[in-house]
């Protein structure tokens, strides 16, 4: 949603579904012990952005985007795995925050079809200012991991 205050500038706010995956490999102990590890993030997004447009269509925006963590899943497969280490799609919410506060930075052009209707093609950028896993105390990684 679009609000603007007057003819070149406004307000945007959205909200906006945003899945991160993340995979690599690797070995451990040695080149024969080999692993895969896959991690998918789902974030909603949402971004309050200050929006400044051309009657031409040219726009500018830039604001705050608050993302709340809606799940995160863990796959990790060891091949040549003795003792079955390996997992699917394993809950890892808990090692993640539940909320960031990043910035966005946009631009674009609104390409007006009709008196009602406009097309929207636009490019942004965005930093998340807050880590997205959860920082934990020497004690409480001892007792996660079940070392305590």
């Amino acid at each position: 949603a679009i609000y603007m205050f007057a003819e070149t500038y406004g307000m945007s706010a959205e909200l906006s579904f945003a899945s991160h995956r993340q995979k690599y490999d690797g070995y451990i102990g040695n080149e024969d012990n080999t692993f895969t590890n896959e991690i998918k993030l789902n974030y909603l997004d949402i971004p309050i952005l200050f929006r400044v447009s051309s009657p031409k269509g040219p726009y500018f925006e830039i604001g705050p985007q608050f993302s709340l963590l809606m799940g995160a899943k863990e796959t990790f497969e060891l091949d040549n795995d003795p003792s079955d280490l390996s997992y699917s799609n394993k809950d890892f919410k808990d090692n993640f925050n539940s909320f960031g506060m990043g910035a966005v930075l946009g631009f674009g052009v609104d390409i007006k079809l009709s008196e009602e209707l406009a097309l929207n093609t636009g490019l942004r950028f965005g930093y998340m200012f807050s880590d997205a896993t959860t920082e934990y105390s020497q004690e409480e990684a001892l007792e996660a991991s079940g070392n305590e």
